[in-house]
């Protein structure tokens, strides 16, 4: 496949990976969002906790915002 598209052995894990950097390119601006960096609307962070939540669930990580608890949960 071309243009960004993935074919032959190995696309399992080079999705696997694309996920990983599309989940910590949302957490960056979530992080923004909460700091004030990047002021944004209410409705739009809660868009943003969902595609965090919607990436953990594909990539099959627990999820690390609580529905209850807009910040993240914080792991020791």
């Amino acid at each position: 496949m071309g243009a960004g598209g993935v074919s032959g052995a190995g696309s399992a894990a080079e999705v696997r990976r694309r996920a990983v950097v599309l989940l910590d390119q949302l957490r960056e601006l979530l992080a923004a969002v909460e700091s004030g960096e990047l002021p944004v609307g209410t409705a739009y962070r809660h868009r943003l906790e969902g595609a965090v939540t919607a990436v953990e669930a594909v990539l099959g990580l627990p999820p690390s915002l609580s529905e209850g608890m807009p910040e993240p949960i914080r792991r020791k």
